[in-house]
């Protein structure tokens, strides 16, 4: 607008790799920690910048004047290597990054942050601990997800995101074993949302504890009356790291009467990874309970034998990958079938394929000899029916 200055704000959140640290520290660690990174933040800044702290773990760097956005890159990178360094708070090492939203604009100052904010959330979404420059496509998608998220907030606080089942069937006799509970958000107008619609949001904002909760009390409540068969529930990485995990899973089957054995809670690659040693804690505590801990996407990940080694896995999930190949008679996909089945037999691990879509896959998945089988040809995911 006509009278103001072009202005440069950066606006940083700089604890993208310390929620470990935010859920298992006191709060005066967590404080430690964030002065020990506005320290590194202001000693990365150039003398005429200035920095203000704006709430939680996010920064706001104020920079007058300054429009090469080569240097303005550059500067970013000093903050990013600043940060980067470990910090050690409570005994432990934690590593953070920071994720930088950068913009410049002859704007009101809360104009400028509003666009700063929404580069930042732009970077958080793909995984932080870089930056990006405020743009009109990156901001209208930082918008959607923060519609997403005020939805998704309302939803869970309605009860309105809800377990739909999937069967789960015996592959040689076509006996039901129990069901997936997959998290479904019907609409008013009689549509239903797949996960692909909130889950990405969920994850990046936290939401996700509180939605993998939902679904798991909802599932077993649901389960309650078909006390023969099991039921798998999926857990995110950040749900797995929460601090109270065990104890919140633990009053969820009192609360509902479900018989701990029965359930079995899936996991990827990815979430035992996300803090493996707390992981490794969790997966066992829950294992002396009863509980069965699942490694979903089987064969995707390239250390997966050390996790059966490390974690207290009872059964693998065929990544539906490989289903596709083995009923398109690919070669590769066939043999990686056939091998990692007869791993989990030599392990004594229990078997899924997820997938299974067609006659055929089922044969050929029969004969290599996985157990199990879920897919559309035994049923879509739908509410649980009392017959």
């Amino acid at each position: 607008r006509k009278g103001e200055r072009r202005a440069t704000a950066l606006r940083c959140n700089s604890l993208d790799r310390l929620r470990a640290l935010n859920e298992a520290v006191t709060y005066p660690g967590r404080d430690e920690a964030l002065v020990e990174v506005s320290k590194r933040i202001a000693a990365a800044i150039p003398v005429q910048a200035r920095l203000g702290r704006i709430a939680g773990n996010e920064f706001v760097v104020g920079i007058p004047e300054l429009r090469d956005r080569t240097l303005l890159g550059l500067l970013a990178e000093q903050i990013s290597t600043a940060v980067a360094e470990p910090v050690t708070v409570a005994g432990e090492e934690v590593y953070p990054t920071v994720s930088i939203g950068i913009v410049q604009a002859e704007v009101q100052p809360d104009e400028l942050l509003r666009r700063a904010s929404l580069a930042m959330r732009a970077v958080k979404a793909e995984g932080g601990g870089h930056w990006l420059f405020d743009d009109p496509v990156v901001a209208a998608e930082a918008e959607r997800r923060l519609w997403v998220e005020s939805r998704v907030r309302k939803a869970l606080a309605a009860g309105a995101i809800v377990p739909w089942f999937q069967p789960v069937v015996r592959l040689r006799s076509g006996e039901l074993v129990g069901y997936e509970a997959l998290a479904r958000w019907p609409q008013g107008d009689g549509s239903v949302l797949p996960p692909s619609e909130f889950l990405a949001v969920s994850e990046t904002n936290g939401l996700v504890v509180d939605l993998d909760f939902a679904v798991l009390r909802k599932a077993l409540s649901a389960m309650a009356t078909k006390p023969d068969l099991t039921v798998s529930v999926n857990v995110s990485a950040r749900t797995l790291a929460s601090p109270d995990y065990v104890e919140r899973v633990g009053a969820v089957l009192d609360e509902t009467g479900y018989d701990a054995s029965r359930l079995r809670l899936e996991v990827t690659e990815t979430a035992l990874l996300y803090d493996s040693a707390r992981a490794a804690r969790v997966t066992s505590a829950l294992a002396i309970k009863g509980v069965k801990w699942w490694l979903d996407d089987f064969g995707t990940g390239y250390s997966t034998l050390t996790h059966l080694r490390d974690f207290p896995i009872s059964g693998v999930k065929l990544d539906r990958s490989f289903t596709v190949g083995v009923g398109e008679e690919d070669l590769a996909s066939t043999r990686l079938a056939r091998a990692l089945v007869g791993m989990a037999q030599g392990l004594g691990l229990e078997t899924v394929a997820e997938g299974v879509e067609t006659q055929v896959q089922a044969r050929l998945l029969r004969e290599q000899g996985w157990q199990n089988g879920q897919g559309w040809l035994y049923g879509k995911a739908a509410p649980l029916t009392a017959d």
